[in-house]
């Protein structure tokens, strides 16, 4: 599966409404028929991503390649740093209300 030309996972860029999919998601891509990904849809059921567009009554998503999405780990990381930060401007801004002699609550 991974071969330098062919990417391993694909997100959905839209459009709403697309069948099967959910637009933001990235799917891992489990085989290629020629030039289309095949992912597991929403219902893991195998789908080959074509183009973007009408086919008869089901409405094809449009896709992109890109990286695997984020590990629970690194989300937790992320929302930790965040936090920190957050803590900190707070302290920046009541210290500079302290210095200005205003009152912090």
């Amino acid at each position: 599966m991974t071969t330098p030309s062919r990417h391993e996972y694909v997100r959905i860029t839209g459009p709403r409404g697309a069948c099967y999919v959910t637009v933001g998601r990235v799917y891992l891509v489990v085989n290629w028929r020629g030039t289309a990904p095949i992912i597991r849809d929403d219902d893991d059921d195998p789908w080959a991503l074509g183009v973007a567009g009408c086919v008869g009554s089901r409405l094809s998503p449009a896709w992109e390649p890109c990286g695997p999405p984020p590990t629970l780990e690194a989300l937790k990381a992320e929302g930790d740093a965040l936090r920190a930060e957050n803590a900190a401007l707070r302290a920046e801004v009541a210290a500079l209300k302290a210095a200005n002699g205003e009152e912090t609550s």
